[in-house]
């Protein structure tokens, strides 16, 4: 019985910690002239018609644009779409974190900490911090591919994948 209320209560804070960063998403789009902003409308125009770096300047790598751009062809594009957009590319960084805690630490309490401490990165963050956050997340997969994974061609494979999309997002 108490196993079972520590694994509720552990879920209950990733539950939590989501519901955060989707309110923090809300709160950054209030401010559309943030980067996440420039990425989105950029993301939306980039096609045959708008090429990147061509008509639609910008200094970061293609990755981060492509990626919006795929999760607008499949929800949409416009202000609450750019919501689950800005939260999409920060649980890229928080997905992962949450596995490994889910993985190595065995005390539900020190998952729970480890969770809420995760989530209070935000604090202070703003939209512009979407690019640097998708980016970490990207490096955490490759990373933990290599250290936390059996050694073998398939592991080290997607370690290179997921380090040049890190490379390529900026």
């Amino acid at each position: 019985m108490f196993i079972s209320l520590k694994n509720n209560i552990f879920n209950l804070t990733i539950l939590f910690s989501i519901i955060i960063i989707i309110f923090w998403s809300f709160h950054e789009l209030s401010i559309l002239g943030a980067d996440f902003g420039i990425y989105y409308i950029e993301s939306k125009y980039a096609s045959n018609d708008f090429r990147l770096y061509t008509e639609i300047f910008d200094h970061k790598g293609p990755f981060y644009f492509y990626f919006l751009k795929s999760i607008g062809q499949i929800i949409g594009w416009g202000p609450q779409k750019a919501i689950l957009s800005l939260a999409l590319s920060v649980l890229t960084f928080f997905v992962p974190i949450y596995y490994l805690i889910i993985k190595f630490i065995k005390n539900n309490f020190e998952k729970i900490f480890f969770v809420l401490i995760l989530t209070s990165l935000l604090i202070g963050q703003d939209g512009s911090s979407s690019i640097a956050f998708f980016q970490e997340g990207l490096l955490i997969i490759s990373l933990s591919k290599i250290i936390f994974s059996d050694r073998n061609f398939l592991n080290y494979t997607l370690t290179i994948i997921f380090f040049w999309l890190s490379f390529l997002t900026r």
